[in-house]
Order: C-alpha cells, then sequence, then structure tokens
C-alpha cells in the first residue's frame, strides 16, 4: 500500500507545480484582474516581497534562505526511509521551487488565491500540505 501511494502523492504534487506556474503566468498576463466571489473568496493577483503573511524581509536574505532550506529538506529525504515522509518533503520541495524561482526572476513571489484575509498560491498550498503529511508521518512513527 504505501509503495502505491507514493506515485499517485508525486503526481499530484507535480501537477498541482504546473498549475501553480500557469496561474503565476495567468495572473500577470491574461486574468491579472482580480475576480471576486465576495469579499472574501476569489481571484486577486498580488506580489508578495515578503515571506509568509507578507512579514516584510529583504529579498536576497529570503533567497539565502530558501537555497539552506532545500539543501536540509533534500538532506532530510536522504536520510528518511518512511515513503509518506519523503512524498511530503517532495510536495514542501516542488512549492519552495516553484515561490524561488519568482523570487530569483521576478523579485517576489505572485500570490492570487483570497480566502478570507489571507492571499496565497498553489505553491504555498504544496509547502503546507507537504508539511502537514510529513508531521502527521512523524508523529504516527513516535514512539511516544
Amino acid at each position: 500500500m504505501k509503495n502505491s501511494i507514493r506515485p499517485v502523492l508525486l503526481s499530484l504534487g507535480g501537477f498541482l507545480f504546473i498549475l501553480d506556474r500557469l496561474f503565476k503566468y495567468l495572473s500577470t498576463h491574461d486574468w491579472s484582474g482580480s475576480q471576486l466571489l465576495n469579499s472574501f473568496f476569489g481571484w486577486l493577483p498580488s506580489p508578495n516581497h515578503g515571506i509568509a503573511f507578507g512579514l516584510p524581509v529583504p529579498g536576497a536574505f529570503i533567497i539565502l534562505l530558501s537555497l539552506i532550506f532545500i539543501a536540509l529538506l533534500i538532506w532530510f529525504y536522504i536520510k528518511h526511509a518512511d515513503v509518506f515522509v519523503r512524498a511530503g518533503i517532495i510536495l514542501i520541495l516542488l512549492g519552495a521551487f516553484s515561490n524561488l524561482f519568482d523570487r530569483i526572476f521576478f523579485g517576489h513571489t505572485l500570490d492570487y488565491f483570497l480566502v478570507f484575509t489571507s492571499i496565497f498560491n498553489l505553491a504555498d498550498v504544496l509547502v503546507v500540505a507537504g508539511a502537514g503529511l510529513c508531521l502527521l508521518m512523524m508523529r504516527k512513527n513516535s514512539p511516544c
């Protein structure tokens, strides 16, 4: 069972990575205007020059931290044997690579989904889903 779920998670992660790149392209070209269902949900392209929650941090520092974080994730991937933890790490890496690409080439990430008071992108969803999967599996495998 464990080995049969990994290709599904990786395929889904790869699809969401490509979809994120497409949405970011469209939000700077064809879909650059806001399309809100109401004041809490919709499409609202917005550059994010900071980190999570829009906290202001210099771009070069974010890129450096991202590269260190990615290197640590790759090391952790190599060292960890659990299939689900590894799949979670892959999801985090896909999201991190998409946002890092934006920061290097555009100087910011582009968020586009408005949900309540947050604006985020699919790369952010990949990072959170991957981290959640890792934490869930590590907790499940913990002797405590």
